[in-house]
């Protein structure tokens, strides 16, 4: 009677553990099951239940041993005919041999396998052990270093010479204040990271404290070569305390760097003296001893700083010469206040009250005038010419005088960087298009920085002139400078941020020690941070693991927005309030009324509340009304705060594989757009952020079987979801919202498998996603290879935006003269839903979207399983060709599939 009871009681609580499970409680159902258990030990459906609701929570070592036991009780019963006990049994060794590999527990899962029969589920699951041995048995450092550096983060651009911008715009602001929290911390050194460095105004302004590094970032060479100059020339301002003895060669320092911080062209003399430091830094980069013992400029970035300084030296000014230059920054300032007075109605203030006249020469001459203490500072011609200037009639300035400057002066030759002037649209070499499209951006106006400065309170008094101005902010730095002699180091790095910051995350940053690199990873890819130290020399000899801010300018509008924000820069910031990322948006502020609608166009959502659970993302609350004009001009703050990983506070499974499809079709097929426009989205991320998501995902604690399930449906070629490629510019917030009334359906995935399994591949050898992913389709190492292919012509016109794309397609499904082909990547209600249109989607294309563009000599590099580009190399049908994802079409026409080489293994080029 009581064993009777027992069952009872064990039947009636299975129910409603039961229950429990069906609504996705499994933490609550697993104490409901340990109790089923406990009443009926000889009972195998309970401890089977318990398992599956371990598995389900991602516990995969107890899910095991529970597997285990239950397999032990159902033995007996499955040695006989009993198919139902021998059907269970099987399952439990398929729940375990799957709980097995999401923990990379190799020998167990094979050892599991061999006693199940052969099943489609036992292939992929043998497939998958044999590619987790190959990746354990390899260098999993090695490779993941090799896909850093190797492997591009966006799309490319065919005119794909990055812009060079040599004059920010931001008002100079530190990175902390006075009484900063960041500044108690126990941490000696404090750290922070300037991507898109530019001018370094906000380097200047943070250079105060106690022990600090800072990494600067630019993605041009002659934006470092440029602030390595200024950094001299405050070098060598900082060996004098005060601003009321300066000895001669610091004044001359000072009136050195006014020319080259401000202006388009300068006096001859000054000219000779930026060539002196042009010549100093060229030496201390053949001779690291020569350089300021807080200048790190690596080995890895000085060749390309060298070509930028020897440029400097003569070649930029045969090119552009003074006269160019002057009357370019006249043009140009005349076209700068015609369009502010268009778009506002009124000029606004242009120049501190008291330099409007120096504004106004600048403005009719394009000469930045100096006067000290009230006195000019020129020769006796242009000092009379001031006086005698007048700023209700510009036009009756002494044209013979300014022929003579065009004589006597010379360009400021760090604002030129040939290699951006050269790849311009519409020049094509010639001195005809030359003349008229290589003119250098001088659309700046010098007197901008003086207000800035007043906005930020910076101590500059009024009444004595732009240069006094510009003496007290740089004498300001050169002071900051020496107040932490021996307690600073300034880090330099060329190319792109995000990569940058991956590098620092996972310690391959190339120029950095192998002992400091041995130190960067820690538990799941997280940064091991090293303990505080109380010798300063030993503070500055170590790189940074982590940082206390990182200042991003507005590169997210460029490279993917919050997204790369989140997977990038965030991981290696400490966590708390009194570190953070901040940004700002430059490129289309109209289009975003909130951080909000921000955030949903580049994620995919918007809830605070799940940027926390799946990015530890936090925003600091604005000092603004949120829906302010232009709100997203403005900077904002992200944390990365300690969020829960307990299963309780994560998304649910149905809410994470609706956010990974979602932003899958997102990032696979964006929406149609402009090819070009004024307030232009760019959707510039290929699919290595789809697989670095899975990875972080991953690592924060989502369960493995969640995020490869999602991955093995995309392999599969189909998806059954609610969501579709999105229909609005920017994603709306309500399309979002709206998602979960919609009908699941069936979408094709087929053109982006190819290109997908190869990534996973890649990636799943590097040790970066160490669980099963379950598929038949996913490559073995071996067959990831490298190819290249040449085009005879590709079109330069309107290329300057990441967002091509590489097709290998059937000509005959799909000509190259077809109108937009993102209806045939399409598979809801907008598709085309013809035969033709499925057969296209199916079988007729695989898009690449990780690519490399050699501009010169018009290559495309990628990389892809052999199997596939075999399959369609020998059909004379088919081709590859470059094509958009704004509008959807082709770029130029189509190479022969024979045409495309094979560079290799992968592994092994």
């Amino acid at each position: 009677m009581a064993v009777q009871e027992a069952v009872r009681s064990s039947e009636e609580l299975r129910k409603q553990g039961n229950e429990l499970y069906k609504r996705g409680k499994f933490e609550d159902a697993v104490p409901v099951y340990k109790r089923a258990a406990e009443s009926a030990p000889t009972d195998a459906a309970p401890v089977s239940n318990l398992a599956a609701a371990y598995f389900e929570l991602g516990q995969y070592d107890v899910c095991m041993a529970a597997c285990k036991t239950a397999s032990e009780l159902l033995a007996p019963q499955s040695g006989s005919t009993d198919a139902v006990a021998l059907a269970k049994l099987q399952k439990l060794l398929i729940r375990e041999a799957k709980a097995a590999l999401n923990t990379a527990q190799l020998d167990r899962a094979e050892r599991v396998l061999l006693a199940l029969p052969a099943s489609e589920d036992t292939a992929a699951m043998e497939k998958c052990v044999g590619q987790l041995r190959k990746a354990q048995a390899g260098d999993a450092k090695g490779v993941l270093s090799k896909l850093i550096l190797e492997l591009p983060r966006c799309k490319p651009m065919i005119r794909n010479v990055p812009e060079y911008f040599h004059f920010g715009h931001d008002t100079p602001e530190s990175l902390y204040g006075v009484n900063d929290e960041v500044l108690r911390t126990e941490r000696k050194k404090i750290s922070f990271l300037f991507g898109g460095i530019g001018d370094a105004r906000n380097l200047h302004r943070t250079m105060d404290g106690k022990c600090f590094h800072f990494t600067v970032v630019d993605h041009k060479p002659a934006a470092i070569a440029r602030d390595i100059l200024v950094l001299l020339m405050l070098d060598e301002i900082s060996k004098n305390a005060s601003v009321h003895a300066l000895e001669d060669n610091q004044m001359i320092a000072i009136i050195c760097l006014y020319y080259t911080y401000l202006a388009p062209i300068m006096p001859d003399w000054v000219y000779h003296m930026l060539q002196t430091y042009i010549a100093k830094a060229m030496s201390a980069l053949e001779s690291p001893a020569e350089f300021p013992t807080f200048l790190d400029v690596p080995q890895l970035y000085r060749a390309g700083v060298s070509s930028i300084l020897r440029e400097w030296q003569s070649e930029v000014q045969e090119e552009y010469p003074t006269k160019r230059v002057r009357l370019e920054a006249i043009r140009q300032r005349l076209r700068d206040r015609t369009q502010r007075t268009l778009r506002t109605g009124k000029l606004g203030l242009e120049a501190p009250k008291d330099c409007e006249k120096q504004e106004a020469f600048y403005r009719a001459t394009g000469v930045l005038f100096m006067e000290f203490g009230g006195k000019p500072m020129h020769g006796t011609q242009l000092n009379a010419a001031y006086s005698e200037f007048d700023e209700k009639s510009p036009d009756t300035f002494n044209a013979e005088l300014l022929e003579g400057l065009d004589t006597a002066w010379r360009t400021n030759v760090t604002l030129v960087d040939l290699e951006w002037q050269r790849n311009r649209e519409g020049w094509d070499g010639s001195p005809e298009t030359a003349a008229s499209h290589m003119d250098i951006n001088v659309l700046h106006n010098p007197f901008e920085f003086a207000m800035k400065l007043a906005e930020e309170r910076t101590g500059m008094s009024e009444g004595e002139g732009m240069f006094h101005r510009m003496l007290n902010w740089f004498h300001s730095v050169a002071r900051a400078m020496k107040q932490l002699q021996g307690r600073y180091k300034i880090e330099v790095c060329v190319g792109d941020v995000n990569s940058v910051l991956e590098q620092v995350r996972y310690g391959v940053v190339g120029h950095r020690s192998d002992q400091q690199n041995a130190k960067t990873t820690g538990v799941g890819g997280q940064p091991a941070l090293a303990a505080p130290s109380d010798l300063h020399t030993e503070e500055l000899s170590e790189y940074p693991l982590a940082y206390d801010r990182i200042h991003l300018s507005n590169i997210p509008d460029y490279v993917g927005g919050s997204l790369s924000s989140f997977l990038y820069a965030l991981p290696v910031t400490y966590t708390g309030d009194f570190s953070y990322i901040t940004s700002c948006c430059l490129r289309n502020p109209p289009l975003f009324r909130t951080p909000r609608h921000f955030t949903n166009e580049y994620v995919g959502l918007s809830d605070s509340s799940d940027l926390a659970k799946l990015f530890h993302a936090k925003m600091e609350p604005l000092q603004f009304p949120e829906d302010a004009p232009l709100v997203m001009s403005e900077y904002i703050q992200w944390h990365r705060c300690d969020s829960s990983t307990n299963f309780a506070d994560l998304i649910s499974r149905p809410e994470l594989e609706a956010w990974l499809y979602r932003l899958f079709l997102k990032l696979a097929i964006p929406k149609e757009r402009k090819s070009r426009d004024f307030v232009l989205i760019y959707s510039p991320l290929n699919l290595t952020a789809y697989v670095r998501l899975c990875n972080h995902l991953h690592d924060i604690g989502y369960p493995a079987h969640w995020i490869g399930s999602v991955l093995s449906s995309i392999l599969s070629g189909t998806i059954t979801c609610k969501a579709r490629p999105p229909r609005s510019d920017p994603l709306d917030i309500l399309e979002v919202q709206n998602e979960a009334r919609r009908e699941a359906i069936e979408q094709c995935t087929a053109p982006f498998v190819a290109e997908l399994s190869t990534l996973l591949s890649m990636w799943q050898q590097a040790g970066a996603l160490p669980f099963g992913i379950l598929s038949t389709a996913l490559p073995d190492i071996e067959l990831v290879h490298k190819y290249s292919v040449t085009f005879d012509a590709i079109p330069d016109l309107v290329a300057e935006t990441p967002s091509f794309v590489l097709l290998l397609f059937d000509a005959e499904l799909l000509p190259p003269g077809s109108n937009s082909i993102r209806k045939f990547l399409l598979s809801d209600e907008k598709a085309d839903l013809s035969s033709r249109g499925k057969a296209i989607r199916e079988r007729g294309l695989h898009v690449i979207s990780t690519w490399d563009w050699h501009r010169g000599s018009k290559t495309a590099t990628f990389w892809l399983r052999r199997d596939v580009l075999e399959s369609v190399i020998s059909g004379h049908r088919w081709g590859p060709a470059i094509w958009r994802t704004d509008n959807w079409t082709i770029q130029g026409m189509p190479q022969r599939m024979e045409d495309v080489r094979d560079l290799g293994v992968w592994l092994q080029d």
